[in-house]
């Protein structure tokens, strides 16, 4: 087992603007030995001076916001799959037509195509 300290801190100058990230790393492995590391980066804060960055970082912000849309979508699918209803499960849906006799078309949990479960396994329209 390694086992490690670890110390991250920033500073900013606000005379150059300039933006100072810190990591301090220690580690202590099992045969007794100790490995210590540092980190220092310098970034430029605030250096939208060209139109080519002031470009990126606007296509940086459409991609973080598409990417945590994306979560939320993800994460309202998981939900709605992981509380699977009878009348959205196939297996159920078999076995809920055996049971009352009912024989009318229900449609596909993906597409929403119409089909009969007793045709066909996959739907007709999207193949799942």
């Amino acid at each position: 087992d390694t086992r490690a300290v670890t110390i991250d801190f920033t500073f900013y100058n606000t005379n150059v603007k300039l933006l100072i990230v810190n990591q301090l790393l220690v580690e202590w492995f099992p045969t007794g030995s100790v490995f210590p590391r540092s980190s220092i980066k310098p970034m430029s804060a605030m250096a939208l001076e060209s139109t080519i960055e002031i470009v990126t970082l606007t296509m940086e912000i459409f991609l973080a916001l598409y990417l945590f849309c994306y979560l939320l979508n993800e994460i309202a699918e998981f939900y709605t799959y992981k509380s699977v209803s009878q009348e959205r499960c196939l297996v159920c849906r078999k076995q809920q037509i055996l049971f009352t006799g009912d024989e009318k078309i229900y449609s596909c949990v993906e597409c929403g195509h119409g089909f009969d479960p007793f045709d066909s396994k996959k739907c007709t329209q999207c193949l799942r």
